[in-house]
């Protein structure tokens, strides 16, 4: 663990951990997007 806290979390967090965060992220995201999309397209 050298550097800052958060280098030090990313080099101990997996790959698997790394996927399923940027899946959740990916998911929230779309789902924001499904939300916000309609609104401003029907403008």
């Amino acid at each position: 663990m050298s550097g800052t806290p958060a280098t030090g979390m990313l080099e101990d967090m997996d790959l698997f951990q790394i996927i399923s965060a940027v899946v959740i992220v990916g998911g929230v995201v779309v789902t924001a997007l499904i939300a916000i999309v309609p609104s401003v397209v029907d403008r």
